[in-house]
């Protein structure tokens, strides 16, 4: 897979523990089955802290805390855009190491309650003001919890890197589908909220570009099912991607011009807002500011229901082929929403093999949730192509990136008790 960016955030099902890029990443308290988004454009920095052990094992019954703080000049969580987020999740460990949720502590906030200052080398970035908080408990009650003061200070520890790509993270609960470009650096962070210091953080990153999070919960997510089982299953799956535009490198614009993105992947029963899709296609338009910054105007987005897909991937991934009617289409920009959906819009496009390999990966998973152990093995090969598309009649042309790509996936659960 494509370099992707490394911004640590909350899945939000409760009881699940993922041990990714040795860290440990912790969850909050289950939310409805409703779609999270959660989208960081222009100049920004992140970072994570945790107060869990990182060697050794947690004491039960001792509250941990995962911290994150989101800074950009544009955050978007689909109904409100500010340029803070602080999210502290609370939670304790049993003696078998299972996780119970706590609390989640959270809030918001924009300019002038905040002032941001991000360098354009990525070199450093400040933020400091006043932030609204909610605190929620493990059952999801929340309360308002006052205004508190937030300052933190962000210092460059890595070179800056230029990356984007897609990423499709399933787990137990739900998944995600993870999107970025731009350029980003490593780098470290301290800062204070309230009376509380945070002191370094575990990661972060300073960042130009844009980046979106987008996250589905099963209507079962986290549903206990008595009795205990086990199995493995497992297969492998062909995908197609893309991606068309003409932004700039570096992410800086000529001060009034317009730039697009356009990324397309097929990705079988990739699970959205209200069903299973298997085309997802997204336009995002950006204007360059007087400093050259790049700005989001609008995205169109187009989902389609695989009934009305049909793809066609050569096992060899020398060649492939997509098509689809009946897209379900909408678009949402910075002043005017999200226009109502229309159901009417088509694709399609040819995928040849250009001999290029962009990546070969294999990892594995483990995932433990109330009682129940699945260890997730998967392999991926990523053969970079060339490809021509037209979406909605208009065509796209050649494409700036594109691949052809398979995935193999084996499951293996065990459960004790419920799981």
């Amino acid at each position: 897979m494509l370099k992707m960016w490394g911004r640590v955030r909350r899945i939000g099902c409760a009881m699940v523990v993922a041990a990714v890029a040795m860290s440990v990443s912790v969850v909050s308290p289950a939310h409805a089955a409703a779609p999270s988004v959660f989208t960081e454009t222009g100049l920004g920095a992140d970072a994570w802290w945790t107060t869990v052990p990182q060697s050794g094992s947690p004491i039960p019954g001792v509250v941990y805390t995962q911290t994150m703080v989101n800074a950009a000049s544009d955050i978007s969580n689909g109904s409100s855009d500010v340029q803070v987020y602080f999210e502290q999740d609370a939670f304790t460990y049993d003696s078998s190491g299972n996780q119970t949720p706590v609390s989640v502590t959270s809030g918001s906030a924009s300019i002038p309650d905040v002032s941001l200052t991000v360098s354009r080398k990525l070199d450093s970035a400040q933020v400091s003001g006043n932030i609204d908080l909610s605190r929620c408990d493990a059952s999801w009650n929340c309360q308002d919890a006052g205004v508190t003061a937030i300052a933190v200070s962000w210092t460059r520890s890595g070179a800056v890197t230029k990356s984007f790509g897609h990423l499709h993270a399933g787990f137990v609960g739900g998944n995600s589908l993870l999107g970025g470009l731009g350029l980003s650096a490593s780098a470290t962070a301290t800062g204070t909220v309230g009376s509380d210091s945070l002191g370094v953080s575990h990661s972060g990153d300073l960042f130009n570009g844009s980046r979106t999070d987008r996250t589905v919960f099963n209507r079962n997510c986290c549903t206990p099912v008595p009795g205990s089982v086990s199995g493995s299953s497992g297969g492998t799956e062909y995908g197609l991607s893309a991606e068309w535009g003409n932004l700039p490198s570096p992410f800086v614009g000529t001060p009034g011009a317009t730039y697009t993105d356009t990324q397309m992947q097929t990705s079988p029963d990739e699970s959205l807002a209200d069903g299973s899709y298997d085309l997802v296609i997204e336009k995002t338009t950006y204007m360059a500011d007087a400093g050259g910054n790049l700005n989001w105007v609008s995205t169109q987005i187009a989902i389609t229901p695989p009934a009305n897909v049909h793809t066609t991937v050569d096992p060899q991934l020398r060649f492939g082929s997509a098509s689809a009617t009946g897209m379900i289409e909408w678009t949402c920009s910075y002043n005017a929403g999200c226009s109502p959906r229309t159901y009417t819009g088509t694709f399609s496009g040819t995928w040849t093999d250009n001999h290029h390999l962009l990546s070969k990966n294999s990892g594995t998973l483990h995932i433990f949730t109330q009682g129940q152990h699945q260890l997730q093995i998967v392999s991926s090969t990523y053969e970079g192509a060339t490809a021509n598309a037209a979406w909605d009649g208009a065509n796209l042309g050649p494409a700036t990136i594109a691949a052809i790509a398979s995935a193999s996936l084996t499951v293996k659960t065990s459960c004790q008790g419920a799981c």
